[in-house]
């Protein structure tokens, strides 16, 4: 999974990216400057009882607010939708070096990239181009991370195909990237065909396990 990330005020982050942005920059000790005293004076508050999330959407739209692409949600994944242009234009050409936290469930240690695109950002002053570059280095970085995992647990498990769900499987780039990555690795991409990708596919899980339930009680 990916490091957990503070959503200070709940859902209040998922329409304000603002703040998970401000959220990671603490955890890296770094003031992003989004907000005025008094309310980063309060966000640092509220951020110590704030529910954490390892979702990949919200790595994705701290990325897209950070570089300007989106800051506020309009609509469901409306950051992230907006990021997928610049993935889909970028190329990997900066390094980022990303760290998995060894243990029960394995970490991918998303503070570590915040911390070099911050970096970049600051020596680089950025174009167009550069974003978009600097947008698919750091996913890349996370997916190289995530998919060595899943290569190991399934070689252990004698298993020969990886799934990519969720959200995120919405995003063409990233599919592409993932199923590149699997495929170099000898195993088969599966994805979404009847059952949808988002909550729609949490629902039929749901059901299916409902439906276990009533018929083993």
């Amino acid at each position: 999974q990916l490091q957990y990330i503070p959503l200070i005020g709940g859902d209040a982050a998922v329409k304000d990216p603002g703040r998970v942005v401000f959220a990671v920059g603490e955890m890296c000790g770094r003031d992003m400057h989004l907000f005025g005293d008094k309310t980063r004076n309060i966000l640092k508050k509220a951020m110590r009882s704030s529910p954490q999330s390892s979702s990949f959407g919200r790595f994705l739209d701290a990325i897209s607010c950070y570089l300007g692409v989106c800051c506020t949600m309009t609509y469901d994944g409306e950051p992230a939708i907006k990021l997928e242009k610049l993935l889909s234009r970028g190329k990997k050409r900066y390094e980022f070096s990303s760290h998995i936290q060894e243990g029960e469930v394995a970490v991918v240690e998303t503070g570590t990239l915040f911390e070099q695109l911050f970096d970049y950002c600051e020596s680089l002053n950025p174009n167009e181009q550069d974003r978009c570059d600097l947008a698919y280095s750091m996913v890349a970085a996370a997916l190289e991370c995530l998919v060595s995992v899943a290569v190991e647990k399934a070689g252990e498990a004698d298993i020969s195909s990886i799934g990519i769900t969720g959200g995120v499987s919405y995003n063409i780039p990233i599919v592409k990237k993932v199923k590149n990555d699997v495929e170099k690795h000898g195993f088969t991409l599966v994805t979404h065909d009847n059952v949808p990708n988002g909550d729609g596919g949490i629902s039929v899980g749901q059901n299916a396990i409902a439906g276990n339930i009533y018929e083993n009680p």
